[in-house]
């Protein structure tokens, strides 16, 4: 009996954390449509996850509904998740909305979340910039290189 348990404990554990971004998306979608903020913000990097809690306590102290992030990434009109394109560790998740062209929303996948697909605001907010999934993946790689040249010791020419 126990090696039942312990099979059945390894079937729901494969699953654990393995959602798609489009599965991770509709969750913070169910969430927000029922004003589950928790739930909403687990859909956010970790290191994102305390400033749009900060954005959330913000728009209600100052009745700032429409700027709320809760409406600014899902938006009212948004209808579902309809399509999804992964790279690697990137991932862009399609919205269709009512009567408006469909909306891009950027998941990476959170060294932090143990791997789990999640928005994170900062790297979302470039690919808003960029415009295009290729153009984000070129910037992307451009700062990664920098930023793996600036950690590397740099030698003093002695003499």
């Amino acid at each position: 009996m126990k090696a039942v348990y312990a099979i059945v404990l390894a079937v729901l554990c494969v699953g654990c954390g393995s959602k798609e971004p489009i599965d991770v998306y509709r969750d913070m979608l169910a969430a927000a449509e029922v004003g589950y903020e928790d739930g909403f913000v687990k859909g956010f990097s970790k290191k994102s996850q305390a400033t749009v809690r900060a954005l959330l306590r913000l728009s209600d102290a100052y009745g700032y509904g429409r700027e709320n992030p809760l409406n600014i990434i899902m938006r009212p009109k948004t209808t579902d998740a309809v399509s999804q394109k992964i790279k690697g560790d990137v991932a862009i998740v399609r919205i269709s909305r009512k009567k408006r062209r469909p909306q891009s929303v950027l998941f990476v996948k959170d060294k932090d979340s143990g791997g789990a697909w999640r928005v994170d605001l900062s790297e979302h907010e470039e690919f808003v910039k960029k415009k295009t999934l290729e153009r984000y993946l070129q910037s992307r790689e451009k700062r990664r290189k920098k930023k793996n040249a600036s950690r590397k010791p740099r030698r003093k020419n002695r003499k």
